[in-house]
């Protein structure tokens, strides 16, 4: 998934067409499906971005990369931590 993702590109309108193929592809009209372009170097605006979900999300998939020896983004880690992990 992860290099489906990466192939996609990097820019909004790219992520916005994906995001209309996964509405497209979804079991249920019920489930919700958010697409979101943040900058995780800054933890401000990691934290102000999941803030404005208004709840934590189920999943969350980055399509940024991160350090070898660096488990990966969780909404739950320290906002400290995120600009070591996506250097």
């Amino acid at each position: 998934m992860a290099l489906q993702l990466a192939a996609k590109g990097r820019h909004k309108p790219t992520l916005e067409a994906a995001h209309q193929e996964v509405l497209t592809a979804r079991k249920s009209t019920s489930q919700t499906v958010d697409a979101i372009s943040v900058d995780l170097i800054k933890a401000d605006n990691v934290d102000a971005t999941l803030r404005s979900v208004g709840r934590v999300p189920d999943i969350v998939i980055c399509s940024a990369g991160a350090l070898p020896n660096t488990v990966g983004f969780s909404p739950r880690s320290h906002p400290a931590l995120s600009p070591h992990a996506w250097r």
